[in-house]
């Protein structure tokens, strides 16, 4: 007896594009759909990035249903689905003409056991390098029916020391030496979280703020200096800002799209400029800038993508942007602590 039993293809061809069966893949059984995505023809992972012949745009589906998230966020989705969890993927070139006008090149429709799928991502990294620099990175990405939560915290910091050392010498004398130190201090803080929901197949509303902590310090000491004393300095920089933004596309259809935008950032910069002299009489000059600016931006756009030839698109924007700088420069007396 002859037995002859089928296999299901992992790729087909189909007149609109190409279909993929994650299920039937045994290499990529129960990993991220992400990475399983580049079986797909001109389809590539880079650096976590999904590409479509290298740069082109995606229109992404989920069970036939257009779906927006935050930006930037589909790879962090794409991650917390497994394949397991996924019937087939349709690679669709041949596109309804509202997709084509909003310049997208594919349209990227993801068929799931569920209506509502669900996925979980979690990233954390800590990387030490020969500097005793630490490098902390943190993701979180939680997708729950119509909802996308994103939530990222990194820490870059940059610390060094060097020195430089000359001498000046004339017939075996030594007429000048110097000794310069150098510090450099850097530390960046960023935290970020996302907010999305899609409401229906033409609402969505998405939310993100950041707050960023960024410190630099860069100092030099002269340890010794012969015959004549040089001057000792610091510049430091210090910068605090929030970010926030608030999205709401309502559209009258998928050819007319209405969103109103609202956006706020608020930042506090202080710079200073510390000249130290090492003379007999220890003093220092220090120069003091502080800014502190506030932007608010209402947006408002108008598309419409029903045309074949032509389509057009308005939008007004009111905005309200302040910005306060203050300046200071005194010089202090070592010997008695007052300003001079």
């Amino acid at each position: 007896n002859v037995v002859v039993e089928s296999k299901r293809q992992l790729i087909k061809q189909t007149l609109r594009g190409f279909e993929y069966f994650p299920q039937s893949d045994s290499v990529f059984m129960n990993q991220p759909l992400l990475y399983a995505l580049q079986r797909l023809p001109f389809v590539s992972i880079m650096d976590d990035q999904i590409r479509y012949k290298n740069e082109s745009r995606i229109w992404y589906r989920i069970n036939g249903r257009d779906r927006r998230v935050l930006e930037n966020s589909w790879s962090y989705i794409l991650l917390a689905m497994k394949t397991s969890s996924i019937i087939k993927v349709e690679l669709i070139t041949d596109l309804p003409l509202y997709v084509k006008n909003k310049n997208y090149d594919v349209i990227m429709n993801i068929i799931t056991e569920e209506s509502n799928f669900r996925g979980v991502v979690l990233n954390a990294a800590v990387i030490a390098d020969s500097r005793e620099n630490l490098n902390k990175n943190f993701s979180f990405t939680y997708v729950r029916k119509k909802n996308d939560y994103s939530v990222t915290y990194t820490n870059n910091e940059d610390n060094y020391t060097n020195q430089k050392i000359s001498k000046t010498t004339e017939g075996g004398v030594l007429l000048a030496q110097n000794r310069l130190d150098n510090t450099y201090e850097t530390n960046n803080h960023v935290v970020n979280v996302k907010l999305g929901r899609r409401i229906d197949t033409l609402k969505d509303i998405a939310f993100s703020i950041q707050y960023r902590d960024f410190q630099n310090s860069n100092f030099w000491k002269n340890t010794y200096n012969n015959p004549v004393p040089l001057n000792d300095y610091r510049n430091s920089n210090h910068r605090k800002e929030v970010n926030a933004h608030l999205s709401y596309v309502f559209a009258k259809s998928k050819n007319i799209e209405n969103s109103i935008s609202f956006a706020f950032r608020t930042g506090k910069e202080e710079f200073r400029n510390d000249l130290i002299h090492l003379t007999s009489r220890v003093d220092s000059i220090s120069r003091n800038a502080q800014t502190l600016d506030k932007n608010v931006i209402l947006e408002f756009n108008h598309r419409n993508v029903a045309k074949r030839k032509f389509r057009y698109e308005y939008g007004f924007q009111i905005y309200n942007k302040q910005l306060a700088q203050d300046f200071f420069l005194y010089a202090t007396d070592s010997g008695s602590n007052k300003v001079l």
